[in-house]
């Protein structure tokens, strides 16, 4: 238990420092080749922003943490922080960062390096390493090595007993924390901030580039992201290469991640550097003009309000055809044929081409507004399309209204009226479905409600302006407003819809109400929140806005704790399937004893088709995809892939003691501290680890 914690405390000591701050004297301490780089520019002051959150606060005052954590976990969990994460606040005077260097070593000691700034604060750090961390070593016979790097005294410790070669040089310069596991990273390092101050060794351009677009972010993260796909492509086949090629991702060179908090609003900007304009469908999905047309219609009464808009879904088509057309060809696959026939059926339906006249016709802006309804009802939504030729979109129209008519059987009407002078179809579908559609000079409207298209043709006119959402415009501030795509989302208002729902639900089926009804409290805390992905010759950035700061850390913080609850739920579910497996696999063994004068089978395999008729029942619900591996008509397949295992053999009346002879059980242990078993006698459980 004792190497268990002095591992534990060692890589909270120091990989704590590695998710955090990035002052600008860190940047100039990176060696040429880093690939990865994360920090945290003020870890007291980024710790402050979080507890001034709202979601902290309310995380706290509801105590959360407690509930979603096994009893037996948690005590474990509160000694650990007392002892080894509590002091930690006493030692961070500023920024901390983390980087990798050098692919070549990752699967030894890769070159990495973690630099915190401990100024002031240095007697802090040497009582943490002397009262918590040194004694555990001591006690298992690794006492810290001195070590001297660059002039400078370092301190070397192995922090896991089993593997004796893997060491932590860690020691303080200048105020620096400084830690690798290997000297000649230090050394690199150390020749940085002593001979040549305030000089980047790195020249990654592309590295200086994207953490400048990151700005004054809290928290920023770089990956080379072309190093890293290309380690992966390496001895891969023509297939993924060439879907890296179509999909535009062989030419991403870098990805950067910017997170800026505050207690009204947090920040996230996303940057993706290319090799030139983006290409592929990434480069279509991102290029793109500004809004459509200047319209901007939000139906009137949107309490809960999602509006989304994206620009280039023409050039998307065309890049998604050549991308599946060389993929095929490269690799010899049939995915442009079956896209080719796809569309044909799609042409002779409609009696028209689709790239050269339907997407002629409109291949420009669609953006989508809708309100959650207050109940069950379709909500009021409209989707724009932008018309680049009016003549060819209202024939694309026509058609499809008439096939729709023509395929009911009469069950479908359709009605015409005008409303502002243009001309508005209305398909009654049934008296609660009842969608509209309407062609105006610069786009295709279609509605789910007459009085939907009405309001959008009323907004066009200029005669509304009921766009103009408090929240949105808050959501919005600081975002480009010329993005390729922008989205923006009332959280709040789909939390006054769905939650009632889902607290009735819960309170009905008698499960876990009251922490429901908990966890409606930070619902109350959600406002709108807001993307924009805008493309340049450069690449393209991502940037998300919160009008509260719940959506940002809070959110985050609210995610891992329920997270691993729904993880433990998820593992339930599988174990009650891979339990059902077991109960069927122990009753055909049984079947197939009688029909065999009593002998129990050698193998699984003995089992299909006859006893057994489904793949699935051979494989753990966790690989369920294992499944389709397996043939049933092929014996070995089934031996390759099953994930349970026969214990016993021979004759099934020889057994003793049916009750408590185990007859089949999981191959490996999928659960945690627990395996599924079926006994002789029919029944199956799950077993302990203790067990």
């Amino acid at each position: 238990m004792k190497a268990m914690w002095a591992v534990v405390c060692v890589a909270v000591a120091l990989a704590v420092a590695g998710s955090a701050p990035a002052v600008e004297s860190f940047d100039a301490l990176l060696p040429e080749d880093t690939f990865l780089y994360v920090s945290v520019r003020d870890v007291p002051e980024f710790l402050g922003k979080i507890r001034e959150t709202a979601g902290y606060k309310i995380v706290k005052e509801l105590r959360l943490f407690e509930r979603l954590t096994p009893p037996e976990e948690l005590g474990k969990m509160r000694v650990f922080y007392q002892q080894c994460v509590a002091p930690l606040g006493e030692i961070f005077s500023g920024e901390v960062a983390f980087a990798i260097t050098s692919m070549e070593g990752i699967k030894d000691a890769p070159r990495l390096v973690l630099l915190a700034d401990v100024s002031g604060n240095e007697a802090a750090l040497k009582k943490y390493l002397e009262e918590t961390i040194y004694p555990v070593l001591k006690e298992q016979g690794r006492e810290p090595e001195k070590v001297t790097c660059h002039g400078a005294a370092f301190t070397r410790i192995v922090p896991d007993p089993d593997l004796p070669d893997q060491a932590i040089i860690f020691g303080v310069v200048d105020g620096v924390l400084m830690a690798s596991v290997r000297v000649e990273t230090l050394e690199e390092v150390m020749t940085l901030q002593v001979d040549a101050a305030g000089k980047r060794l790195s020249a990654n351009e592309v590295y200086a580039d994207v953490l400048r677009a990151l700005g004054d972010a809290d928290v920023r993260a770089y990956f080379d992201l072309g190093a890293i796909l290309g380690k992966a492509r390496e001895g891969e086949d023509e297939e993924v290469a060439a879907g890296m090629e179509v999909s535009g991702l062989s030419q991403v060179r870098a990805i950067g991640y910017g997170m800026q908090v505050g207690p009204e609003g947090g920040t996230t900007t996303l940057r993706v550097s290319t090799d030139g304009p983006p290409s592929g469908w990434l480069g279509a999905l991102v290029r793109g003009g500004g809004p459509l047309k200047g319209i901007k219609y939000v139906p009137e009464d949107a309490g809960a309000l999602l509006e989304f808009k994206s620009e280039g879904l023409g050039a998307l088509y065309k890049e998604l055809a050549a991308g599946l057309k060389s993929v095929s060809e490269k690799t010899g696959g049939t995915e442009f044929d079956e896209f080719t026939k796809g569309v044909e059926q799609i042409e002779a339906l409609l009696g028209m081409k689709l790239e050269e006249e339907v997407l002629a016709a409109f291949g420009g802006e669609i953006v989508l507004s809708a309100k959650v309804p207050g109940g069950l009802g379709i909500p009021p939504a409209a989707v724009l399309i932008e018309v680049k030729d009016k003549a060819a979109a209202e024939k694309f129209v026509a058609r499809v209204l008439e096939l729709i008519e023509t395929s009911s059987d009469g069950a479908v009407k359709m009605t015409s009226t005008q409303h502002g002078g243009v001309a508005i179809t209305t398909v009654l579908a049934s008296q609660t479905i009842t969608p509209a559609v309407a062609v105006l000079d610069d786009f295709l409207v279609v509605g789910t409600y007459p009085t939907v298209v009405q309001g959008v043709i009323d907004t066009a006119a200029g005669e509304t302006n009921i766009g103009t959402k408090e929240d949105f415009r808050a959501a919005m501030q600081g975002l480009p407003t010329d993005g390729a795509m922008t989205m923006y989302v009332d959280l709040k208002g789909i939390y006054e819809f769905a939650f009632p729902l889902l607290a009735a639900r819960a309170a009905a089926e008698g499960e876990q109400a009251d922490l429901i009804k908990d966890l409606g409290a930070i619902g109350e805390q959600l406002s709108g929140g807001a993307f924009v992905v805008k493309g340049d010759e450069s690449g393209f950035t991502y940037r998300a806005h919160s009008s509260k700061a719940v959506l940002g850390p809070g959110v985050l913080l609210s995610a891992g704790l329920v997270v691993p609850a729904l993880s433990r739920a998820r593992e339930a579910a599988r174990t009650t399937a891979s339990l059902n497996n077991v109960k069927q696999l122990t009753l055909a063994i049984h079947e197939y004893a009688v029909d065999h004068e009593d002998e129990l089978p050698a193998k699984l395999s003995e089992l299909a088709p006859e006893y057994i008729s489904s793949p699935e029942v051979f494989v753990h619900p966790k690989n369920k995809k294992k499944a389709k591996l397996i043939d049933l008509e092929k014996p070995e397949t089934i031996d390759e892939h099953t994930d349970y295992e026969l214990v016993l053999s021979g004759k099934l009346s020889d057994i003793e003691d049916s009750g408590t002879a185990v007859m089949i059980r999981e191959r490996e242990q999928f659960s945690r501290k627990a395996r599924v078993v079926g006994y002789a006698d029919g029944h199956a459980r799950v077993v302990m680890e203790e067990e």
